[in-house]
């Protein structure tokens, strides 16, 4: 049982961290995109009609795939005040209340995103601006950021079941 739950963990912590890794570099294109819009706009007085769709198109990108890798760092908000002066078996026993919440949280997005990226795939769907670029592949990219989230917020799960039972943190 130890060595499926370890297989498990690893997995699902390498991808996030492999991840993590990367997904911060997604910042140089949407720099890259607000300075040649700055530049193209103010010295050339020639606006480009693609540059904000762009940058919120690399930004829904960098924020959704970015979830799993700041869950499995301990990035989000807590109430650390109470939280730390717990024993470590207590913390598991509260995270594993709290993954109720967690899990409902992740299956819906998870559930929404693929059915609005099936639809906008079928569809072909387009945005609406004047660049008119495509939005399905964009959708399923977020659709797969979710899955990441959600592998995550498993694995924290099994983590915390293992220092609940156990008494000891998961290791190989």
């Amino acid at each position: 049982m130890k060595r499926l739950a370890w297989a498990f963990v690893s997995a699902v912590d390498r991808l996030n961290r492999f991840i993590g890794d990367y997904v911060g570099y997604l910042m140089l294109p949407m720099i890259f995109v607000i300075c040649w819009e700055l530049i193209s706009r103010k010295f050339f007085n020639k606006p480009t009609i693609w540059a904000m769709e762009m940058t919120w198109m690399i930004f829904a990108v960098y924020i959704i795939w970015s979830g799993g890798p700041s869950l499995l760092a301990k990035a989000q908000v807590r109430m650390d005040a109470l939280y730390n002066k717990w024993k470590p078996r207590t913390q598991a026993c509260i995270d594993m209340v709290t993954f109720v919440c967690g899990l409902i949280f992740c299956g819906v997005l998870t559930y929404k995103a693929f059915s609005n990226a099936i639809i906008s795939w079928n569809v072909g769907e387009v945005s609406n601006t004047p660049f008119g670029q495509p939005l399905y592949h964009l959708r399923m990219i977020v659709a797969m950021g979710t899955v990441f989230l959600l592998l995550q917020t498993l694995s924290d799960f099994v983590k915390n079941l293992w220092m609940v039972i156990t008494g000891e943190e998961l290791k190989k």
